[in-house]
């Protein structure tokens, strides 16, 4: 073979062969415009399906319990709110078992998903602090109204402290002094109304400083993110009641043992008769603090929401209404009535009963805090 024929090129594949089969290249090039058009296909169905589930998302629920529904009234509530709705969970992953959390996880994503007025926000209180702290206090000016004027009745009950400093100061610096240099003179005087006098003014000597600590006590238990109201009125009530109790009243038996006693002397019924008269209205003025006390008692439902929230496995509802009258800037009497808060164990309290009792959960002991 010569050098020249070694050297001839070779000729093109034809792009059909003479058959008319396609050629290797007409094959890549058909096979490869199919995958392409499926892929891109493909991620158009995804993305048109992803689409419709954001717009409108669909839950089947198969659970025995229906763990994943609602009640029609709920539903019915989710789309006829005319209010923003904020869903705050106050637990740490460790508050409860996991299958409650996410039983409770599942329930508010479902009512977030039903309504877009509802917003559900989740706080850990030993990690989210200041968070926490600055929730808790735009909650608690919603109770403006309630908390006000249970300021206001524990420093009246307070203010009586200066009234009974000043009458123990009265006492110990002239009364006492005076009834026992006149009663020293007479010529006849029951033995234990000296032994009172005595007590009573080395009580009065202490009492100041009692008072001193139970007004810290108090200030402390107001200054607290949540006041707690009840331990102040429980500090200022305590040493009311024991002077009293323990002080007035009995005081004021004794000297009229003693005034009316036979062959008690003139000048010493004279004596216990102006003591008497000062101990009675004393005794007026404290049982008056107390029973105003009392009548402040109830704290509303702030008491319930400040024990709850305490305990830092709440899950905590604000509404704030259409017309305004959810915030609580305004401090009515009616502003702790757009929040509710629930504990995790109240979330599904039917469902735990049944658990301890060994009984089967039927559906209608499903979630009960849904009102």
């Amino acid at each position: 073979m010569s050098e020249t024929e070694g050297n001839t090129p070779q000729r093109p594949e034809p792009e059909t062969t003479p058959s008319g089969i396609p050629s290797q290249r007409q094959r890549w090039l058909k096979y490869g415009l199919n995958v392409a058009v499926l892929i891109l296909a493909v991620v158009a169905i995804v993305i048109f399906a992803n689409w419709i589930a954001h717009r409108r998302y669909v839950r089947l629920d198969f659970t025995d319990t229906r763990r994943y529904s609602l009640s029609e009234q709920t539903t019915q509530l989710l789309r006829n709110v005319d209010g923003d709705i904020r869903i705050t969970t106050l637990y740490a992953e460790d508050s409860a078992r996991r299958e409650l959390l996410r039983r409770v996880d599942d329930l508010l994503d479902e009512y977030e998903r039903r309504s877009g007025r509802v917003d559900v926000r989740h706080i850990d209180p030993a990690l989210d602090v200041e968070e926490r702290d600055a929730f808790i206090q735009e909650v608690v000016k919603r109770y403006a109204g309630q908390m006000g004027q249970q300021r206001e009745a524990l420093e009246g009950a307070r203010a009586s402290f200066e009234t009974i400093r000043s009458f123990a100061e009265e006492q110990t610096q002239n009364a006492i002094p005076d009834a026992l240099s006149k009663l020293g003179q007479a010529e006849s005087v029951d033995r234990r109304v000296t032994e009172l006098l005595k007590q009573l003014n080395r009580l009065f000597l202490r009492l100041g400083d009692t008072l001193t600590q139970v007004e810290n006590q108090v200030d402390e238990a107001l200054s607290q993110d949540l006041p707690d109201f009840g331990a102040a009125r429980s500090q200022i009530r305590s040493p009311l009641q024991q002077i009293e109790a323990n002080v007035l009243q009995p005081a004021i038996d004794q000297f009229n043992q003693t005034i009316d006693a036979s062959g008690t002397p003139d000048v010493v019924q004279d004596v216990l008769l102006g003591l008497r008269d000062q101990y009675r209205e004393m005794d007026q003025t404290v049982s008056g603090v107390l029973e105003k006390l009392d009548q402040s008692s109830s704290e509303g439902n702030y008491g319930e929401l400040r024990e709850k929230l305490r305990q830092n496995n709440s899950i905590v509802v604000t509404v704030d209404n259409a017309g305004g009258s959810g915030g609580g800037e305004s401090g009515g009497e009616d502003s702790g009535r757009d929040v509710a808060v629930l504990t995790l164990d109240e979330m599904f309290p039917n469902r735990i009963r049944a658990a301890m009792a060994g009984n089967q959960v039927q559906p209608e002991q499903g979630y009960q805090g849904e009102e």
